[in-house]
């Protein structure tokens, strides 16, 4: 069965299409007579450049080194225990009998056309599954019923979603500016089930063709390509837009894209000034309910600090006390026309980058924040760099602190100029029954209990097994767009929002002004319209 088998009427099968996935086992013994081929509903499919050990026998009981995506096959009329012949229509004995069940590989799997049920093929109790051709799998749950030889047989529950991916399904996204942000967020796009990318606005000519040439990298049809946003969210074209501009320019972008009802992720900061982060907020509230509008702070979604985050929930630290965030990183990347290089621009270093620490801050604390003192400088970059005569005014380095409505304080260690560490972010949570630590880089984490004694911690590594595009984010880009794209399906609500990116970009507000003027600043200061 080596390189995969076609189905029964010679078609090939999509490699997409796949709905399930056998372990490293299969089964051989005798199987009997096997039943016509041509009453096959369901097909193996050809899995490129993976085939099994070519030295074995294909029906050896001892499991092969890598086995062949497979299916629920069913074969009309026949009991599920039954073996049945997998192969083409000219084959007259048992190739291969898949042997157990993935569910986390059919989970959100689509099944292919012609197919009426879906069933593991051994086991007893199976519930019949009466699942549309080309329906999206959204539940999988299989449970062990025995063991034979080398071979779990299992009984498989299935449940369909409302919104499958079919062709007339598919998440049509438009980008909005496609720079090097907006190419990340193309990457992770092309790895999206049921995504493909339409359009792409940009005003520079070579970013385009950019945007363009990373959409046929990942085997995609050309998008259409406009200069003016405006154009592409006039043009039929998308069902949702990503927006990964110039920061000055998230306020009129989002303003237009919310005057449509299209789906949107805008990506940080929300806008550079508190009153227009207000002002496209309250955009967002009159707009369509059933309107996904969510707020691109990927942070949440660093494998590491996910982790943190689940870890606090189980109440390990206790009462949540400090949240000690640091980051030591390289200077500022080279954007295009150099427009990162004044706050004018950006909204500051505190408003740009630091946005997400923030963010983190006030998701950990559980409350508001009420009260900023920063001390910060432009100490070492990009002060020999001039544009039309002008230099740079971005802050390299800071201490933030943030305090909270309910009493838990917030510090931000920001350094610029150190690209000379193991760690480029470290997060730390202290309550007052234990500490638990993200050390992104290295993606490990860390646990440690008061009860259990003076420097006893508890470390691990974090995997990212679901992060099918890693890109510049650890594949938290990947996972928002993930959960971006189950929400546009689903109806539901962004679980990230726009009041999220506001209160982000007021304690960046907050600390720029701390800096400026020498004091502590608090937000009701910042938050009030003048």
């Amino acid at each position: 069965m080596s390189g995969g088998v076609d189905q029964a009427n010679l078609d090939i099968a999509d490699g997409h299409d796949i709905a399930g996935g056998v372990g490293d086992e299969v089964i051989g013994a005798n199987p009997g007579g096997p039943l016509h081929p041509l009453d096959l509903l369901r097909l193996d499919v050809h899995r490129t450049g993976v085939a099994l050990e070519e030295s074995g026998d294909p029906l050896d009981v001892v499991a092969h080194d890598r086995s062949p995506d497979v299916i629920g096959v069913v074969v009309g009329g026949e009991h599920t225990d039954d073996r049945h012949p997998v192969g083409s229509y000219l084959l007259n004995e048992v190739v291969d009998l898949p042997g157990g069940i993935d569910e986390q590989a059919l989970t959100g799997r689509s099944v292919t056309d012609r197919v009426g049920e879906v069933h593991h093929l051994g086991g007893e109790g199976i519930a019949d599954g009466e699942i549309p051709a080309r329906e999206h799998l959204a539940e999988v749950e299989a449970v062990v019923a025995s063991r034979c030889v080398r071979c779990h047989r299992a009984s498989v529950r299935l449940a369909a979603m409302s919104n499958s991916t079919n062709p007339s399904d598919t998440v049509r996204y438009g980008l909005i500016g496609s720079g090097m942000m907006g190419v990340e967020h193309l990457e992770n796009i092309a790895h999206l089930d049921g995504a493909v990318v339409t359009a792409v606005s940009d005003p520079v000519e070579g970013r385009r063709a950019i945007g363009a040439a990373t959409v046929a990298s990942f085997g995609g049809e050309a998008p259409t390509l406009f200069a003016d946003h405006r154009e592409l969210i006039d043009s039929g074209l998308c069902d949702a837009v990503v927006i990964a501009s110039p920061n000055m320019t998230h306020v009129d972008v989002l303003g237009d894209v919310l005057s449509s009802d299209l789906h949107v992720l805008v990506e940080k900061p929300l806008c550079t000034t508190v009153e227009d982060c207000r002002r496209v907020v309250d955009a967002a509230e009159a707009g369509p309910s059933d309107r996904v509008v969510w707020m691109g702070l990927e942070y949440r979604y660093m494998p590491p600090t996910t982790a943190l985050l689940a870890e606090l929930a189980t109440g390990v630290a206790g009462s949540v006390k400090m949240v000690a965030i640091r980051e030591h990183r390289f200077p500022f990347l080279v954007k295009v026309g150099d427009w990162n290089r004044f706050n004018r621009n950006t909204g500051g270093t505190l408003v740009e980058k630091c946005c997400h620490f923030f963010d983190l801050m006030r998701l950990v604390a559980g409350a508001e924040p009420v009260r900023v003192v920063a001390s910060g400088a432009q100490d070492v970059n990009h002060l020999d760099e001039r544009y039309d005569g002008e230099v740079p005014d971005i802050l390299d380095n800071a201490y933030v602190i943030v305090e909270f409505a309910n009493g838990v304080r917030g510090m931000l260690d920001l350094c610029m100029f150190a690209e000379a560490s193991v760690n480029e972010q470290e997060i730390a949570v202290t309550g007052d029954q234990g500490k638990v630590e993200a050390l992104v880089t290295q993606s490990l984490l860390r646990v440690g209990r008061r009860a259990d004694g003076l420097h006893v911690v508890d470390e691990r590594p974090i995997s990212a097994e679901k992060v099918r595009h890693v890109g510049l984010h650890h594949g938290a880009s990947y996972l928002e767009h993930v959960d971006f794209i189950e929400s546009v399906r689903a109806g539901r609500s962004a679980a990230v929002t726009l009041t999220d990116g506001l209160w982000s970009v007021a304690v960046g507000v907050a600390a720029h002004r701390s800096i400026d003027e020498g004091r502590p600043v608090m937000l009701d200061e910042v938050m009030a319209i003048s």
